[in-house]
């Protein structure tokens, strides 16, 4: 009989997980309410039962109410522009679709029409910031030696800013490949940093159109914020969040596409039938 091994690692993952889930089990009470996309009932999720693992925190939960399951981010308010389908391919769109060597089907997704916002927004951001940077952190004249705090916050300011500018740059000139395949979901992006993102196909328990970011708006704004959606993929904690430079009409078709495709993955689940008179009685 072979000697049992036991992984430190493993040991201590276990009990790191251990005390995750008892630490959300403690402040579960104080989750936001979220309204049922079903029935509109209004509840905190997980507040009427332990968690059996921290990661239930991002998988469906059942409304107690009506039954009907959805997930963190699909309640009743978020749902408002996710139409059922079907939805028709948009008769501009410069989207490609190809079949995979594996059986699956590719599209190409071009470079978008949105960003442009976002880049003007973090180009003057960095025009006021990166200045003081040099200024501050780099030459080192403004402040006295030893005082670290103000150049600490110049240099997180101008890290964001680049970061925001790169985003923006991304947005409108990135172009990805989405292959759906039988056993895996990949997205490839191409841009300055090339980058691969996969998850598996039986993990995947929502597909859906998500608010990326949005800017303007606020309480002391008399004009509404500008929303920027994107495509986004969640498998548990696992999350892909990509195509927010495309239209809306074609987000959302390739919102219907994934689900026509694979038909045992349902943007919500189906709500539970309604009770009533069986039919002929």
């Amino acid at each position: 009989m072979p000697a049992r091994v036991f992984v430190p690692d493993q040991i201590e993952g276990a009990m790191f997980s251990s005390l995750l889930t008892r630490f959300f089990n403690l402040i579960r009470g104080a989750a936001v309410p979220v309204d049922c996309p079903s029935c509109g009932h209004r509840f905190k999720p997980h507040a009427d039962r332990e968690l059996a693992h921290w990661r239930e925190l991002f998988g469906r939960f059942p409304c107690p109410k009506c039954g009907f399951r959805f997930g963190v981010g699909e309640d009743a308010k978020s749902m408002v522009d996710q139409p059922a389908g079907p939805v028709a391919k948009p008769t501009d769109t410069r989207i490609e679709k190809q079949a995979t060597l594996t059986g699956g089907v590719a599209y190409l997704l071009p470079a978008g029409k949105q960003g442009v916002a976002l880049i003007v927004f973090a180009l003057f951001l960095n025009v006021c910031l990166l200045p003081l940077f040099y200024a501050m952190v780099v030459k080192g004249g403004v402040f006295r030696a030893g005082v670290k705090g103000p150049r600490v916050i110049i240099t997180l300011m101008a890290g964001a800013s680049v970061a925001m500018l790169y985003g923006g740059l991304r947005q409108r000139f990135a172009t990805y490949r989405l292959e759906l395949g039988p056993d895996d979901v990949l997205v490839r992006r191409k841009f300055l940093i090339p980058s691969t993102q996969k998850l598996a196909t039986r993990e995947i328990e929502s597909v859906r159109r998500s608010e990326a970011y949005a800017m303007g708006g606020g309480e002391d704004s008399d004009k509404p914020a500008v929303i920027t959606y994107a495509l986004e993929l969640r498998a548990g904690f696992k999350l892909l969040r990509f195509g927010s430079g495309l239209e809306s009409q074609e987000q959302l078709w390739l919102v219907w596409e994934y689900l026509r495709g694979h038909g045992a993955t349902k943007l919500l689940a189906e709500p539970p039938p309604k009770k009533g008179r069986p039919a002929g009685r």
